[in-house]
């Protein structure tokens, strides 16, 4: 076959996504033939978007930041706050890279690959074309 299309969570709670794309190459990876070079250029983009997230050494600080005190009211203040893309500015630089980079080296094997914000989670997707 083919192989399917998948997504891996790139969030702090779900680092465990990553770990487990980089320890076993994924089957529309293997059937597109995906040298293990250019998956583990994929993984370093992934891990690379993980370590620039400002919260990497206290995940469950990030929750408080978005959710306390006020749950959702905080979250729209947070939203709201231009120090809130201050903080993110480099993970969304990471995630730019890798959609530059990724994409442009997933093509060789017909596979569309993007990293993108869905509601409140990161997750990288790949498609075959």
């Amino acid at each position: 076959g083919t192989g399917e299309a998948f997504k891996v969570c790139v969030d702090l709670n779900k680092m465990q996504e990553v770990r487990d794309f980089k320890n076993a190459m994924p089957h529309l990876f293997k059937s597109r033939n995906v040298t293990n070079g250019d998956h583990y250029s994929v993984v370093q983009g992934l891990e690379d978007c993980q370590q620039a997230n400002p919260f990497i050494n206290c995940a469950s600080c990030e929750c408080m930041y978005w959710c306390c005190p006020l749950g959702p009211v905080q979250m729209c203040l947070c939203f709201l706050n231009p120090c809130t893309y201050c903080i993110y500015a480099e993970m969304d630089g990471k995630k730019k890279a890798f959609n530059k980079d990724i994409r442009s080296l997933m093509a060789k094997y017909n596979i569309k690959a993007e990293i993108r914000d869905d509601g409140l989670e990161t997750f990288a997707y790949f498609d075959p074309l």
